[in-house]
């Protein structure tokens, strides 16, 4: 076990809020004068405000106080890069982590998880 899997209870702590969620199909609105927005529909614990939506990122959702998910992990991380093709259907693991409890090397560790709706090359089934 890593040692951070005990030492590292929760994240977004002491009323500073991570991003647990972003969905770029959201981006592009605009106001009624015809120009580019952002509302800050979150406060944090410390009392800053945090973006909910801005126009040329999307929406996103704010987490505190967050229990971090926890895998086997040796060391290796699979990144999607824009040559793999993905499942315009599924779930695409952009930060896959490797390991496996039958692996000498691999540690139990803590991860945030962000989920988020990104934008897709429908032609080719591949990131933007």
């Amino acid at each position: 076990m890593a040692c951070q899997t005990c030492h590292i209870p929760e994240y977004a702590r002491s009323g500073v809020a991570t991003k647990s969620y972003w969905d770029w199909s959201t981006a592009g609105k605009i106001n009624a004068e015809g120009k580019p927005y952002s509302e800050e529909n979150y406060t944090q614990g410390n009392g800053k405000h945090q973006h909910t939506y801005m126009s040329q990122k999307g929406d996103f959702e704010w987490a505190e106080n967050t229990e971090p998910a926890y895998a086997w992990f040796k060391g290796v991380v699979e990144y999607v890069n824009d040559e793999k093709v993905l499942d315009p259907e599924g779930i695409a693991p952009v930060n896959a982590i490797r390991g496996d409890p039958a692996s000498d090397d691999s540690r139990i560790w803590p991860f945030k998880i962000m989920k988020g709706r990104q934008a897709c090359d429908s032609v080719n089934n591949t990131l933007v």
